[in-house]
């Protein structure tokens, strides 16, 4: 769910327990470090999401992504 969870989030926050539920053994999230349009930091506007995400799965995070645009988990 590569980018996915922070949008939907934001635009159809309703749709979040059907990913939450998504029956795979391991799930990979990540969100943006910077803004698309107006180039500011938002790793923590995207990690708050992705954290809150994390929560309602109720699965553990076994390993982290960090590359120069993008960070993220991996679950299980």
């Amino acid at each position: 769910m590569l980018k996915l969870v922070p949008v939907v989030r934001r635009q159809q926050r309703d749709l979040l327990p059907a990913l939450a539920g998504a029956p795979a053994r391991r799930i990979v999230i990540t969100g943006n470090v910077e803004a698309l349009a107006r180039r500011e930091d938002i790793r923590w506007r995207e990690d708050q999401a992705l954290r809150a995400f994390i929560a309602m799965t109720g699965r553990v995070v076994v390993g982290q992504i960090d590359t120069p645009g993008e960070f993220g988990y991996v679950l299980e």
